[in-house]
């Protein structure tokens, strides 16, 4: 029999072991992905936790971990926070040289604030429904708006948000680190991404 604890507190105790324990790591975030599918959100939840004990510095688990929890009832806001604050920590270790801020950027106050929205869910989804409006009246006058998507699926809605942007990029066979060089190349000043911990995600 399993045991479930609540979510609360430190992050690395309470986990309850799952059948892949031992195995590779690569295998059991295949697994904690297929038990999130189908449901089975605390046993993927506490599968990626113990995950986190003995490879803590994974930013793609810790990745997952952070959208598994969104769906987890036990999971407590605090503990939630505290997860996502440990991917920001990871990610400033991997990738320091990410988080500097580009140099020279232009601050004449009349010109256009570069915006770009990086997604790979610039179709028909859900995502595409709540940002389109957004996209289709946003102050032009104002904003300069570059949209980077990153799904190999496109569609009438992708065209349709095409027609609304300044400068459309379909970046699916883009490696992030790439990815981040031309948003850079851009020089986009606010970049919004639509994902967040989902799948199909450029956070990194």
């Amino acid at each position: 029999r399993r045991r479930h604890t609540r979510l609360q507190g430190d992050w690395s105790s309470d986990v309850c072991s799952s059948d892949l324990d031992g195995a590779d790591s690569a295998a059991r975030v295949m697994l904690a992905n297929a038990n999130l599918d189908c449901g089975r959100v605390e046993e993927a939840v506490d599968g990626l936790r113990r995950l986190m004990l003995e490879q803590g510095d994974d930013p793609q688990i810790c990745d997952i971990l952070c959208n598994a929890l969104n769906y987890d009832a036990r999971a407590e806001p605090e503990f939630i926070r505290r997860i996502h604050l440990a991917y920001g920590h990871i990610l400033a270790r991997h990738r320091p040289d990410a988080m500097k801020p580009p140099q020279g950027r232009d601050r004449d106050p009349s010109r256009r604030l570069r915006v770009a929205i990086v997604s790979p869910d610039l179709r028909a989804h859900s995502c595409a429904w709540f940002i389109e409006p957004f996209i289709e009246h946003h102050d032009r006058d104002a904003i300069e708006l570059f949209l980077y998507h990153t799904n190999h699926a496109v569609d009438g809605v992708t065209e349709r948000l095409r027609s609304h942007a300044a400068t459309f990029r379909h970046e699916w066979r883009t490696n992030d680190q790439s990815l981040a060089e031309k948003i850079r190349a851009d020089a986009i000043d606010v970049a919004i991404d639509l994902s967040g911990h989902t799948r199909g995600q450029s956070l990194v």
